[in-house]
Parts: C-alpha cells; structure tokens; sequence
C-alpha cells in the first residue's frame, strides 16, 4: 500500500496528465482520499469529505466519477449493496 505522499502525488500527476482542472475542492478531495487506508465506502467518503471541507456533496460524487473514468481510482461493488 502506497504511503498517503505517495498516494497524493499519483492522484495529483494522474489528473493533470488526464487534464482535469484542480480546483481547490478537488485537491481537498484527492488530500482527504489519500489520507485514508485501504477501500472507502462512497456515501462515507462523501460525507466525511464533506464534513471536513465543505465541499458540497454533489461536487464529490461528480469528481470522484471522473477519477474513475481517468483510472485514478476504481469503483468495486459489493455484490450489490455498496460501491
């Protein structure tokens, strides 16, 4: 597992490789995923990122979709449930 440095510099390099605009919510958000240990759930990220940033809901789920599309991250579902 990648320490968060780590984590942080590969988000940050793969969205400006992939041309994403880094606003200042979008770092809190890369910040606040790199700064986590292992899987997230999305409702839990969201509000939690949320929380801590006031960064609107709506705003997390859209970039953490176009992290998935670039690669950045990757969606797993649990037989259903939960993504």
């Amino acid at each position: 597992m990648p320490t968060p440095k780590h984590a942080l510099r590969y988000a940050l390099s793969a969205c400006a490789i992939a041309g994403l605009d880094l606003t200042l919510e979008r770092r809190r958000v890369i910040h606040h995923l790199s700064e986590g240990e292992g899987f997230w759930c999305v409702e839990t990220l969201v509000r939690e990122v949320a929380a801590s940033t006031g960064v609107h809901p709506v705003t997390v789920y859209r970039f953490i979709s176009d992290l998935e599309a670039h690669g950045v991250v990757r969606r797993l579902s649990l037989q259903g449930r939960r993504a």
